[in-house]
């Protein structure tokens, strides 16, 4: 495991790797900290100062930031004593540790997230201020971002809760002012050494951080050139970021935007780009200014929406046989509380057990609603993405799941298609539930792993353990009629909550126009896996 965030750094990132020195580390950091102050933005800032004492000659920035975020954390060798601020967590290290010898700031929140992760080349070296050197990153990409805050709250012994939903339009607004902050100073500064390395790292930074972005996104500057672009952008466009960057956008996507210049039409209106019986591709534009208000570019937005018949129609599962047991369950623990008021510890033990089976039937009513949002559907939003885009947002919540109960859960990639079309709140769902099932049930379980392939007509995503597995029987039992409920997949209360979990995997499964497939041998693990088509 990382003992670090430099450690998090992995081989697919080190090609971003960048030799700095402090002036424009501290450059970085002032830019990440001003979007912060600027946009009141609460977030949770990790910090990596080396010393206390360098920390304190940042404390005026500090004393903002902190009537500002969620939470700050900050790690330092204790050579002074720190200032008393709000919100602020001070964690002391030695000057052994390998955390002493790093410099970073990681900033968490659905609406601005990045991270500079970075380590001293000349930690412990006899040389003034201005020759230390450090070797890093700066990185928007969401997992990496999302990685780098877990460790730092592990470190503490405290809980990471993912973020499900990012909000990437406001992210690419940011990412845009630090564009023009850039542009602004490399005009007033020319010459300066750190400027002029700043802007060298900016097309590379800007693609880095829209690059994972769930929403399909294209950067221009003032001449119309593409100097970014998101996966999903180009997969939509059919061309590749090389191809894009520093075409004139009429040239992007075979002359797609030649006579419908985006530019042009500002939200909430609309260019129309193709339009086809399953396809309505469109675009929209943000004009980005600097300080000034002078334009220095364009965040274009493409819209995109599938068509797909109508599904059948299916019977919804019977209410009344599924929760009456549960329900029957809370009823009684409900009427035993007050005979045991005068046994505190059998009363206590009660209340939790009340507890714990109003959770089961909150779960339930959930799954039932969003079974029926499913099952209601005449039509749904299909989105082109990135299979890590797609997965990471459930991940790091369910490796911290995982391992709290002694599972390794990883993820494998490396046969997964570029892009893959779905509904990615639904299939997220199929796969929490997934992974929420392999928890509870896969007794022996050490090692799992979240596998994304492709299958002839088909992209699989596959849920693996290497725990007891299923035998045949039970494997058609928990693939029953709709509706049925049996005391073997039942759980502690009498509920199939396993089974109403399948049910609702199914429909997902339904509603894309695939399905679920289970292979399990006892003895040798499961494999659950979801089927959609590759379309």
């Amino acid at each position: 495991m990382a003992e670090s965030p430099y450690d998090l750094i992995s081989l697919e990132h080190q090609q971003g790797m960048f030799v700095n020195s402090i002036s424009i580390m501290t450059a970085i950091s002032h830019q990440i900290e001003d979007i912060v102050l600027k946009h009141q933005l609460a977030v949770d800032l990790f910090a990596g100062f080396q010393r206390f004492s360098t920390f304190a000659r940042q404390q005026k920035r500090y004393e903002q930031l902190a009537q500002i975020c969620r939470r700050i954390f900050i790690w330092g060798i204790p050579d002074v004593e720190p200032p008393v601020l709000p919100r602020v967590n001070y964690i002391h290290v030695s000057e052994t540790m390998e955390i002493a010898r790093e410099w970073f700031l990681i900033v968490e929140s659905p609406d601005f997230f990045t991270a500079l992760l970075a380590q001293e080349r000349t930690y412990d070296m006899n040389i003034t201020q201005k020759e230390r050197l450090f070797e890093g990153i700066w990185t928007y990409d969401a997992s990496l971002v999302s990685q780098s805050a877990a460790l730092s709250l592990d470190m503490l012994n405290q809980p990471y809760y993912a973020i499900a939903q990012r909000n990437y339009e406001s992210q690419g607004r940011y990412m845009a002012q630090i564009f023009g902050n850039l542009m602004e100073r490399n005009r007033s500064e020319q010459g300066d050494t750190t400027s002029r390395v700043m802007v060298a790292h900016r097309n590379a930074l800007l693609s880095s951080g829209l690059a994972s972005s769930e929403t399909p996104m294209i950067l221009l500057d003032t001449s119309k050139c593409v100097i970014a672009a998101s996966d999903i952008a180009c997969a939509l466009l059919n061309t590749t970021l090389a191809e894009m960057i520093g075409q004139s956008i009429s040239k992007v996507g075979d002359g797609l935007f030649a006579h419908r210049d985006p530019t042009r039409v500002a939200a909430p209106l609309m260019a129309l780009l193709t339009l086809s019986e399953t396809m309505l591709l469109s675009a929209t534009s943000r004009s980005i200014t600097d300080t000034d208000g002078q334009p220095i570019g364009w965040m274009v937005t493409l819209h995109h929406t599938t068509h797909r018949p109508p599904p059948e129609r299916q019977r919804s599962l019977p209410l009344r046989p599924l929760l009456e047991p549960t329900c029957t369950t809370l009823e009684q623990h409900l009427l035993a509380l007050p005979s045991l008021v005068s046994r505190p510890a059998l009363h206590q033990r009660a209340l939790d057990r009340t507890r714990q089976v109003l959770k089961q039937l909150q779960a339930q009513i959930r799954r039932f609603a969003l079974l029926n949002d499913i099952e209601s559907q005449s039509d749904m939003l299909i989105e082109t993405m990135t299979p890590q885009a797609l997965i990471e947002p459930i991940l790091v919540s369910a490796r911290i799941a995982a391992r709290k109960q002694g599972i390794t859960l990883t993820s494998d990639l490396q046969e997964a298609p570029s892009s893959m079309r779905c509904h990615p709140d639904y299939v997220r769902i199929a796969l929490h539930e997934l992974i929420d099932n392999l928890l509870r049930h896969a007794a022996d379980c050490k090692k799992a792993a979240l596998v994304v392939t492709r299958e002839p007509g088909y992209i699989c995503l596959a849920v693996e353990d290497d725990g007891c597995g299923i035998d045949a029987e039970q494997q058609q039992r928990l693939f029953q009629a709709r509706g049925k409920t049996t005391s073997e997949s039942a759980d502690d209360s009498g509920t199939e909550q396993a089974g109403l979990g399948l049910e609702l995997v199914r429909a997902v499964m339904r509603m894309h126009g695939g399905y679920l497939r289970l292979k399990s041998q006892r003895g040798q693990g499961s494999s659950f896996m979801l089927l959609l088509p590759n379309s």
